[in-house]
């Protein structure tokens, strides 16, 4: 079969983003990229423990990551970025005291996850914020059962369990329930 132009074949991976030229992924518990004007792929993170769900914008990669997990906790994770520019890796959330999931986004220099409370059976998940530029956390919903963040520009989407889609407006801090109801 013909081959179009400028096609690269890519490892197997799962859980692709993409910005422009440049594609990530993770494969095997570790995270990976490639520039399409290039065609070579190049690893992002590789460590002995668990990186998942890379997503990119511009130079900035994010993942999830299960290096500071306790042991046993299979889904506990911090968020972790890297300056494709510099080549440097640096925390964005540890879990500690705050446990994350495995679900980001990134749009610019804001980065959106979520996290509940350490060993909490009471507690549930918050959304938060980091801005790039300040190294900045801040809370978008506390509510709990808020998860699946997501940004594009100044808002942010996510899922409130009782309160269905909810969307928040960074730059003027107000939310809009979009959707009560969730239906299949």
């Amino acid at each position: 079969g013909a081959t179009e132009p400028n096609a690269f074949p890519i490892a197997l991976g799962s859980r692709p983003a993409i910005d422009g030229n440049m594609v990530v992924w993770d494969r095997n518990g570790d995270i990976y990229g490639m520039d399409l004007t290039v065609g070579s792929e190049f690893p992002i993170c590789i460590d002995p423990n668990y990186q998942v769900r890379p997503k990119i914008s511009g130079n900035i990669v994010i993942w999830a990551d299960s290096r500071d997990a306790p042991t046993g906790y299979t889904s506990v994770y911090s968020i972790y970025g890297f300056n494709l520019t510099t080549q440097e890796e640096f925390p964005i959330a540890i879990a500690g005291d705050y446990w994350y999931g495995d679900y980001t986004g990134i749009d610019g220099n804001t980065v959106v996850y979520s996290g509940k409370p350490a060993y909490s059976t009471q507690g549930g998940d918050k959304v938060y914020g980091y801005d790039l530029t300040s190294s900045t956390e801040f809370l978008i919903d506390d509510t709990g059962s808020s998860k699946y963040p997501v940004i594009s520009g100044n808002f942010v989407a996510y899922y409130h369990g009782s309160q269905g889609l909810i969307v928040y407006n960074v730059t003027d801090q107000t939310k809009q329930i979009i959707s009560d109801t969730v239906t299949s």
